[in-house]
């Protein structure tokens, strides 16, 4: 600005006044002097027009038009624009200028496109500082550019709101559905490793047909639903999920990353085992030992929960079970320091998730809290959940179906066996 030394509180320097309304005035609708303590203004025009009040208080007259005339996508930020605190931490930030485009209903009852800015001249030491509120009706060629760019704003905002909905959906039928799936798929593997008990066999099958009669009663509940939402394809840069390495910052994902993630690296040394079951065709005890070791369990899945805690029992592990993440918090914190070896938390459990039990077990203050292994275990195999998991200081996270072996030797190497 040309007049950036003016002082806006001397009223009586008409010439400097009259300088500002020649080069304004025939670009302007209106021009307002405010002052920004008391937030007082008035007009600085020779005339007054029908939608802009004369002199009055900017927060009143603000609200009222925003309320009675600003168009109802707009008056949030009209009404930020004018914010009087707002408009002070700008000047602090040497922000002297600022510019909003709104929609404002005329007497068709239709809305047009208006022009605002907000201009502060340079404050001098012990000056009342006062700005500038300019306002300009757009011509047709501006206000149809503005259109346009505000219908392109409106179609990403619905394609926005309809990639949300597929996300829950997703994470509805990975919740309902994979977990139940993983679940029946580890008993399998379970049952085959039955000692020619055929009382514990076929009470493992039985599970086997309640969980999958289950998983396919949630299916059809979720399609019947959202039958005619289409499922987004997810592209990973050409990249399958399980083959994220280790030691670098994930670039892709298959939803939406959570608030301060965005910026976590995951170091080499955080173990990520991806749902991908090995072909494994011995005993599991013939390779593992874990007598003397003591584990917590929280899993809330039934059949997850029966398989884990049975494959650690027959290695020589003693398991203590939880079902939901409130007790796993309470069993660790009322046993003494050392009582456990290792602690696996599903991520997702009742009363508290996964995550949070990780975060309470290491600020528990107990000696072993930050320093015992904790792996968490999850449906969800992607960047984001991995991520969490680490700013959540697990020691390793396995996707489901979980591999054992991977598993197991994980659990050999943080126990020291």
């Amino acid at each position: 600005m040309a007049n950036n030394d003016i002082r806006l509180n001397e009223r009586n320097n008409e010439p400097i006044l009259q300088q500002l309304l020649q080069v304004w005035r025939d670009y302007y609708d209106e021009i307002f002097e405010v002052d920004l303590q008391t937030g007082a203004f008035e007009t600085l025009m020779d005339h007054s027009r029908s939608r802009w009040p004369v002199k009055g208080f900017a927060g009143i007259e603000v609200m009222i038009l925003a309320e009675k005339l600003v168009h109802p996508d707009d008056k949030e930020a009209f009404t930020d624009f004018f914010d009087l605190e707002g408009i002070a931490r700008r000047i602090l930030d040497d922000i002297n200028v600022t510019k909003l485009n709104f929609r404002i209903r005329v007497e068709s009852g239709e809305y047009a496109w208006v022009k605002v800015k907000n201009i502060v001249p340079t404050k001098q030491p012990g000056d009342e500082i006062k700005f500038f509120s300019c306002f300009r009706m757009l011509d047709d060629e501006a206000a149809a550019d503005l259109k346009y760019k505000q219908e392109l704003v409106d179609a990403l905002e619905e394609q926005r709101k309809l990639f949300n909905e597929q996300t829950r959906l997703i994470k509805e039928v990975t919740d309902r559905v994979r977990s139940p799936l993983a679940g029946i798929i580890s008993m399998a593997a379970l049952a085959k490793n039955d000692s020619g008990d055929s009382d514990t066999s076929a009470e493992r099958f039985a599970m086997i047909e309640s969980e999958a009669v289950s998983m396919n009663r949630a299916l059809k509940s979720l399609i019947s639903e959202d039958e005619e939402l289409e499922l987004p394809v997810f592209e990973f840069h050409d990249k399958p999920i399980n083959e994220i390495s280790y030691g670098r910052q994930f670039d892709y994902d298959s939803k939406p990353a959570e608030e301060g993630l965005e910026d976590i690296y995951v170091p080499e040394d955080f173990a990520y085992v991806s749902g991908t079951v090995k072909p494994f065709s011995g005993r599991y005890e013939e390779i593992y030992d874990f007598t003397g070791k003591r584990i917590l369990l929280a899993e809330g899945n039934k059949l997850s929960h029966e398989v884990i805690r049975n494959m650690l029992i027959a290695m020589g592990a003693q398991v203590d079970s939880c079902n939901d993440g409130k007790s796993a918090v309470i069993e660790f914190i009322a046993h003494p320091a050392k009582t456990y070896d290792l602690v696996m938390a599903d991520t997702v459990l009742d009363e508290i998730d996964g995550f949070s039990v990780a975060k309470c077990i290491r600020i528990s203050g107990k000696e072993d809290g930050e320093t015992v292994p904790i792996f968490a275990l999850t449906a969800d195999g992607s960047a984001t959940e991995i991520k969490k998991a680490y700013k959540y200081n697990f020691t390793a996270l396995f996707s489901r179906p979980i591999d054992f072996v991977s598993l197991f030797d994980r659990v050999s190497k943080e126990m020291g066996r």
